[in-house]
């Protein structure tokens, strides 16, 4: 894959080209797409039904809960006391 992008090179270029090739060892089906602004959210799809949809909003819901274990892992997962 050859990608290509202006000289305006924004921090997230790096990441959307590294996703991109990541997405070529898969056989992709559907693309969702949100972007944060400061003032509004911007979402796209790319072949995507409701229910494409509703599976991308479950897959972002447990990296929510993945990231609030991790935050707080200590609490979760206490390290045992090396003198006990």
């Amino acid at each position: 894959m050859v990608i290509i992008t202006s000289d305006n090179q924004e921090e997230y270029h790096a990441f959307i080209a590294e996703t991109l090739q990541l997405f070529e060892e898969h056989n992709i089906k559907g693309i969702a797409v949100v972007a944060l602004t400061g003032e509004e959210t911007l979402t796209g799809y790319w072949n995507m039904t409701l229910k494409d949809k509703a599976e991308a909003k479950s897959a972002i819901g447990y990296d929510i809960v993945d990231g609030l274990i991790m935050a707080n892992r200590d609490r979760y997962f206490p390290q045992e006391d090396p003198e006990e």
